[in-house]
């Protein structure tokens, strides 16, 4: 990122790159106050630690205490969650999982040499990586949007099971759902009551700027 552009977007917008897709037709990468963001017309993918919603999670959340962790990614974006992981200290080994090729392209481009440690990123369904995957990881991010919508096939008891069983035994989901009306804030929630919670423990819904975050084990939590 030049000096100058960076500077400048502080004050405005700084267009750097617009792509379209067969699933994203105004896909723009832009730089925000000093950060790469990605947006559609009417939705932001990734904003690096701007990305509030996750930024807040993860604030709340006892990571220090858990080095060299294994981290799935589905809905990679700019990598706004390595990004902001890696600004916090913590040194993990990813796997980002992506449908859109144009997004890989953008993040190759701009942002992931800025990852300091092991990332493999897989262009896939997220629904068919779950299906088939077979490793555990110690923490589950869920980021997967159409606009401001999760595609409906996200929202099955039978893809929050499949997310539970590539987690380890002390591990954590954090599913970010969007409630930005009162429509969209009672669907997510049914989706947290009747195919998510029932599934965990300890569960949570944390509302933040406009989502609903869904997480899995409150334990990790230093608020409960």
């Amino acid at each position: 990122m030049h000096l100058f552009n960076r500077l400048l977007s502080y004050i405005t917008e700084v267009h750097v790159e617009s792509v379209a897709s067969p699933i994203n037709d105004d896909l723009h990468l832009s730089i925000v106050g000093g950060r790469y963001q990605l947006s559609t017309n009417d939705a932001i993918y990734s904003w690096a630690d701007k990305y509030a919603n996750f930024k807040r999670v993860f604030d709340q959340m006892n990571l220090a205490d858990k080095p060299q962790q294994k981290v799935l990614v589905l809905g990679l974006g700019l990598a706004s969650i390595p990004v902001m992981l890696q600004k916090m200290g913590h040194r993990y080994h990813y796997t980002g999982v992506e449908l859109d090729e144009e997004v890989i392209y953008l993040a190759s481009k701009y942002v992931l040499d800025e990852i300091a440690t092991d990332m493999t990123v897989i262009q896939a369904d997220a629904a068919h990586y779950v299906e088939q995957c077979s490793e555990v990881f110690d923490i589950i991010t869920m980021d997967i949007f159409i606009g401001q919508m999760v595609p409906g096939k996200f929202w099955t008891e039978t893809f929050v099971a499949q997310l539970k069983g590539l987690l380890k035994e002390d591990g954590v989901i954090i599913y970010n759902t969007i409630a930005r009306t009162e429509e969209l804030a009672a669907a997510s929630m049914q989706f947290y009551q009747g195919a998510f919670s029932p599934h965990f423990d300890r569960p949570a819904a944390i509302p933040i700027k406009g989502n609903l975050m869904l997480i899995s084990n409150t334990d990790y939590l230093r608020v409960q």
